[in-house]
């Protein structure tokens, strides 16, 4: 029995990485993941992907607190 079947976690395809917009959401579930449940997890991600973890950071102080004039 392929557990998959039953439990209906994992990706329901095998394009499922094709389809626009799923890795964009992966990065952000990844990301929310890390900074709320593993600090050391959060600096690795802030150490090789500095960029994409500032404008995280960023999306969600505006979430919390709205935009922000520069």
């Amino acid at each position: 029995m392929n557990y998959a079947q039953i439990s209906h976690f994992g990706h329901a395809c095998k394009n499922y990485f094709e389809t626009i917009g799923v890795r964009e959401g992966g990065a952000f579930a990844e990301m929310t993941a890390a900074q709320l449940t593993d600090e050391y997890s959060w600096e690795i991600m802030k150490q090789y992907f500095p960029n994409a973890t500032e404008m995280f950071e960023k999306m969600v102080m505006e979430a919390l607190h709205g935009p922000t004039v520069e």
